[in-house]
């Protein structure tokens, strides 16, 4: 297993050696397909970006087995946290996944922040779903659902709160995907304030939290007993347009005059929309506080 690090708005390739269960290198001379998959959860059923042979995946050397794989900047634009990926190549009449892990997305400091999550189009969201509804409807539907998440998780804009110090990480009230600004100030209203560099903290992947480090431009073992703290959080992310898709869905799917269906003998329930759609809003709010000893 492999887990690979990318800045989110950077182009980024991976190069990938292929080998049999006896650690053999594989002759991908005769390669018929390869696909590159990766996604937020393994259970989830739709692809975040999804590589395949001829379309970002190269077969760089056949003879000794490497394969490169290729993301766009405009793909890495839209991911914060972590991610899991596998590569699985078809050669010679037999399937292989050489490599798979995680993939960490780190903030950029010189970007102006997240990249707005694409919009998605009547055609896109059809490739997702088969619905005999006219383009205009699932518009409607599209747009009103992106005024629900938006309601719910805000927009782009920065966001600043102010943490009680006095230790060595700082747990943040929603999960990073960069830093703009951190300024400390120790106890007393006359006591000044110190804008840090990026030197002097970690933002680890997936953004939860902060580390106070002792290697930079202002070295300390723990943060000051007040820190303000202003950042983009990292819920404005692929994961709004993957609730999108299932919000859309949900909506083109729902008939209030249907709540079962029964087939032969048996009976089957539907789950109830408003919940269904509760829940779905409800999996991009930030998970709890970290807490640390």
């Amino acid at each position: 297993m492999s887990d690979l690090t990318v800045t989110r708005g950077d182009d980024r390739t991976f190069t990938t050696t292929v080998t049999d269960e006896s650690g053999s290198i594989v002759d991908l001379t005769g390669v018929t397909a390869a696909a590159w998959t990766l996604k937020r959860d393994m259970a989830d059923d739709d692809p975040i970006i999804a590589r395949t042979l001829g379309d970002g995946i190269t077969i760089a050397a056949p003879v000794t087995g490497e394969v490169k794989t290729a993301l766009t900047a405009a793909q890495t634009g839209t991911l914060t946290g972590d991610y899991v990926w596998d590569l699985e190549i078809v050669a010679g009449g037999k399937t292989y996944t050489p490599d798979r892990g995680r993939l960490y997305v780190t903030g950029d400091v010189t970007g102006a922040g997240y990249a707005e999550v694409p919009t998605l189009s009547v055609a896109e969201f059809r490739e997702h779903f088969t619905t005999p509804l006219t383009d205009a409807a699932v518009q409607r539907m599209i747009d009103a659902n992106r005024e629900a998440i938006d309601a719910l998780v805000g927009g782009f804009d920065t966001y600043t709160e102010r943490i009680t110090g006095n230790t060595t990480y700082l747990a943040l009230a929603r999960p990073a995907g960069s830093i703009s600004t951190v300024e400390e100030r120790a106890y007393g209203s006359n006591a000044p304030t110190y804008t840090l560099d990026p030197t002097d903290y970690y933002l680890p992947p997936g953004g939860a939290y902060l580390q106070r480090l002792v290697d930079g431009v202002h070295p300390a073992i723990m943060w000051a007993a007040y820190v303000d703290v202003t950042y983009l959080p990292a819920e404005v992310s692929s994961d709004r347009r993957r609730v999108l898709i299932q919000l859309t869905k949900l909506d083109c799917a729902h008939d209030p005059a249907h709540t079962s269906m029964t087939i032969g003998d048996a009976s089957y329930s539907f789950a109830p929309y408003r919940e269904t759609r509760e829940n779905l809003l409800a999996s991009l709010l930030p998970s709890a506080r970290w807490s640390f000893a």
